[in-house]
């Protein structure tokens, strides 16, 4: 059986768990940018850009971390710092998508 196909329900909740979201950011704000500030509080796993149709960045990232408590952790630390001064917004991926 490939490993691929053994990803379930739980991995995707759990993999929320470890997820921050980051918005209102500078188009200037590059993937290492939000690494190297976030990894401040703990090992990230990758960093996400979400793009348009047109592969024109949005102004949020996804920073998914390999601990869970890593995302409340930045949230504390990180609200409002400013990245190319504008002030970035964290919030709880989980929780900010709830239904």
């Amino acid at each position: 059986m490939d490993s691929a196909n053994d990803f379930t329900i739980e991995d995707e909740i759990e993999k929320r768990d470890r997820t921050l979201w980051v918005g209102n950011l500078h188009p200037k704000v590059s993937t290492r940018d939000i690494a190297e500030l976030f990894y401040q509080v703990g090992p990230i796993e990758y960093v996400d850009f979400a793009f348009d149709g047109h592969e024109i960045s949005e102004n949020f990232a996804l920073v998914v971390f390999k601990y869970s408590s890593s995302v409340e952790d930045s949230i504390k630390l990180f609200q409002g710092t400013e990245l190319y001064e504008l002030p970035i917004i964290t919030k709880n991926y989980s929780k900010h998508f709830e239904v």
